[in-house]
């Protein structure tokens, strides 16, 4: 037998005042009796004659060191080797994605992921620290480093979300929680699912422990709303993810007044297409009337097309790029001006819903949004300097609403203005300058290229025409709805702007400019009031993988399992709860036989009685286990150390800056913990070589 905290044996002292209370006298009670006759047949008397009489052994004496031994050694955490070994630290990725909300498990899959995460932390030793993330977009930490025995509560937590599965996130955040000075045994609890590119994210060697059963479910996995004459034609993809033929019902609605019902058969594991014209209204919603084990995806979003009409203003020389690009939106009424100074530019640019300005001079104060293509001096936002030539293009911000989604592998650049916005959002940059940015001119937005169309090829690739349509509805039409988004995926909101957002539900979050604006996590549609351009509508759509409830039983994780690597810890059974009612039933048994042969007063015993009955409900407490939570003061800090060449973290000598993290780490809390990777240096995905297209003479 092993007790996991012996410092509590040091209770068993409390024995000392136990056996005082038995040889110490008791104060007695003087009454006045008629005859002593009847005691004759008592040989000796119940309680203590003499101030410190010899120490006698009574049942109630043993029974009463027996509560304080068995409470003293269930403190000490008592356990017994099972044969078992575990790794030093048990890392649970809870999945709680959209499709773990599927009700062929009890309420949903979510409470068999706790039911074997409980297993889990029941078998690993009493020793082993417990982390549990879970996985439904966007990650977090539920637990981090408890105790198995603190761990259990924390998977109360745990709830079927409305977004995919965070590979990305989950990956890293496991990463973060796996000490290197510790061996790690990292489990995957979902219904599997997941890609490739998502499988490769996750830490080498965790294992898979599948949940799920059933696979009958059909779900909505694409809405799309495009302007028809003065209707508005929807287009639904419904999938069927089950290996038989579904007849669904499917409903559509505009402004909460049904348009449409249609049914639809869709053959096994396929998907079909539901195509109809509906009144124009803002809010579409469509509805698969189906009983399957995926309600969520029953119901999907969508944004009628706008009505108005959007006048764009070409300023400067004719351009075949922005030409094509104008010529494809039936929406826009296009103008040409042959410059910012020609006697009716006045007039038509305050007219404008967004002007482009290309090669030609904007002026100081502009009024409506505008997209500044190589302006001779500049702007008064972006400054502009001397042109540099052949700048490669090592910085592109995907994660912005403009550049979201696209290729730009191949793009390649003659020359560009060096430019000093400190006010705007770099959106394509090279090491010497930026090349594209946006920002607010005082509270006007706009995009600003440094090079024209003509010296650099990006307009002749695919992402342009997406590129640029983002940009036209962006400025000029800021009340057109985002493209569907995800649960999970960033708000589109610009860094500089003042913003409301309304959730779904109703609530309203103000988002100041610098402000990170709230994270995407339901599905519906989104409000986003932004001060002085109006709303904007932003759909949030299930994933059209989380359609796909069939449960996988076998994932192809590369790497070594995670597992012991040299490093283990014996896994005990727990005795406490055997020695706690083994204790209870002591307890029981000391209060009966001392009721009978009491010997005090009855105040005295009644004050005793209370005692066990505290001691009794202690006992009791502890075997039920009730979970206490407080506040933690503790911060767990991580220290991402970079090791790579460029700071002598390879093979070089050490040098002073990559020594000072190592100061650091020496001087840091005992719960802080280093990982060093090195640094992925990035490379063009184009040849340096590219002549581009030719300068003008």
């Amino acid at each position: 037998m092993t007790f996991g905290h012996p410092a509590a044996l040091w209770g068993l002292l409390a024995t000392v005042p136990v056996v005082a209370l038995h040889i110490l006298r008791s104060r007695r009670v003087q009454l006045v009796v008629s005859s002593v006759l009847g005691w004759d047949r008592i040989d000796r008397p119940a309680v203590a004659t003499k101030p410190w009489q010899r120490l006698r052994w009574t049942i109630p004496l043993v029974l009463q060191l027996l509560v304080v031994a068995g409470i003293c050694a269930a403190l000490a955490g008592p356990g017994r080797d099972s044969g078992r070994r575990s790794a030093e630290q048990l890392i649970v990725l809870a999945d709680t994605s959209a499709s773990m909300g599927a009700t062929d498990a009890r309420a949903n899959r979510v409470d068999e992921v706790r039911r074997i995460a409980e297993r889990l932390i029941d078998d690993v030793g009493g020793e082993v620290t417990v982390s549990i993330i879970a996985t439904g977009a966007p990650a977090r930490i539920v637990a981090s480093g408890l105790q198995a025995s603190q761990a259990g509560a924390a998977l109360g937590e745990l709830r079927a979300g409305e977004g995919p599965f965070d590979a990305a996130g989950t990956g890293a955040l496991a990463r973060s929680l796996d000490r290197p000075d510790r061996s790690a045994d990292v489990v995957l609890i979902s219904d599997g699912g997941l890609d490739g590119r998502a499988i490769a994210q996750l830490p080498p060697g965790t294992r898979l422990d599948p949940v799920g059963s059933g696979e009958r479910n059909v779900g909505i996995t694409n809405v799309v709303v495009a302007p028809r004459g003065t209707a508005a034609h929807v287009t639904a993809t419904v999938t069927n993810s089950w290996d038989r033929a579904e007849v669904v019902p499917v409903r559509i609605d505009v402004d909460g007044r049904t348009a449409l019902t249609r049914s639809v058969k869709i053959a096994a594991r396929s998907a079909a297409e539901v195509g109809a014209d509906v009144p124009s209204g803002e809010r579409i919603d469509v509805l698969a009337d189906i009983d399957d084990l995926l309600t969520l995806d029953n119901h999907a979003y969508g944004v009628g097309p706008s009505a108005s009409r959007l006048d764009v203003v070409l300023v400067g020389p004719d351009d075949p790029f922005l030409d094509a690009l104008t010529g494809v939106r039936t929406d826009l009424a296009v103008q040409r001006l042959a410059g910012p100074t020609a006697p009716e530019a006045a007039a038509v640019l305050a007219e404008a819903d967004l002007v482009i300005y290309n090669q030609v001079a904007v002026p100081e104060s502009p009024t409506v949004p505008y997209v500044a293509i190589a302006p001779p001096g500049g702007t008064r936002a972006v400054a502009a300097g001397a042109t540099l030539d052949d700048p490669i293009a090592t910085l592109v911000r995907s994660d912005t609403e403009l550049l979201d989604g696209l290729d730009l592998a191949g793009l390649a650049f003659a020359d560009s203005q060096r430019l000093d916005a400190p006010g705007a959002t770099t959106l394509i940059g090279s090491e010497a300058t930026p090349l594209v940015v946006s920002g607010r001119d005082a509270a006007v937005p706009f995009v600003y290229l440094g090079t024209p169309l003509s010296h650099t090829n990006f307009g002749l690739l695919p992402a342009f025409a997406v590129f640029g349509d983002r940009v036209l509805t962006s400025l000029g039409r800021p009340d057109l709805a985002a493209g569907s988004l995800v649960v999970g995926d960033p708000l589109p909101i610009e860094s500089g702007a003042k913003a409301t957002v309304v959730s779904p539900a109703g609530t309203r979050t103000a988002v100041e400019p610098g402000m990170s604006p709230p994270e995407l996590d339901r599905t519906g549609i989104w409000t986003v009031e932004i001060a002085g351009q109006g709303s904007r509508l932003v759909v949030v759509n299930p994933a059209p993988a989380e359609s796909d409830v069939r449960p996988v039983a076998r994932l192809a994780i590369p790497g070594v399992a995670s597992g012991l690597q040299g490093d283990e810890v014996v896994v005990n059974d727990d005795l406490t709860p055997w020695l706690l009612a083994a204790l209870l039933a002591v307890v029981a048994a000391e209060w009966w036989w001392s009721r009978r042969r009491r010997g005090v007063s009855r105040r005295q015993w009644r004050w005793a009685a209370i005692g066990r009955g505290a001691v009794a409900a202690a006992i009791v407490a502890a075997i039920l286990a009730p979970t206490l939570t407080f506040d933690a003061d503790e911060v767990a800090v991580v220290f991402v150390v970079d090791l790579s060449d460029s700071v002598g973290g390879g093979t070089a000598p050490a040098s002073a800056s990559s020594a000072t993290p190592s100061r650091r780490l020496r001087t840091a809390p005992s719960r802080a913990w280093s990982r060093s990777a090195p640094r992925r240096e990035s490379t063009p995905a184009w040849p340096s070589t590219w002549p581009g297209p030719a300068r003008p003479p």
